[in-house]
């Protein structure tokens, strides 16, 4: 699947990349094509954090919603989109609002990078 990031990093650096785990906090706007870029690139792992559903109004930005998964939870179509593109993926989902009550949360994760969207 990943024939062509093979052949402009290499085979050692395509499995670098499958090696990699990255934590993605918000997946509207910006985390949501973060998302679709690490995927489509053969990363091996994502840690999904988002607390929001889809409303009607992430339409025109939001590169995960359609208007048949309005109401339902940002990282659980997330992370069913992402699968749908490389099922080899493995994907972690909290569905919460990460901030200064919650942070602890990651101490349970370890990840490589993290994508503040």
């Amino acid at each position: 699947m990943f024939e062509r990031v093979r052949e402009f990093v290499g085979i050692d650096n395509l499995n670098k990349i499958k090696n990699t785990t990255v934590l993605i906090v918000g997946l509207g706007g910006v985390g949501g094509y973060a998302l679709e870029s690490l995927v489509r690139s053969g990363i091996g792992s994502l840690i999904l954090i988002d607390f929001d559903n889809i409303d009607i109004t992430n339409l025109n930005r939001q590169i995960i919603t359609n208007s048949s998964n309005i109401g339902l939870s940002k990282v659980d179509i997330a992370k069913e989109r992402a699968l749908s593109i490389n099922p080899e993926c493995n994907i972690v989902t909290e569905k919460l609002f990460l901030n200064k009550e919650t942070i602890n949360i990651l101490d349970k994760y370890k990840f490589d990078y993290i994508v503040d969207a």
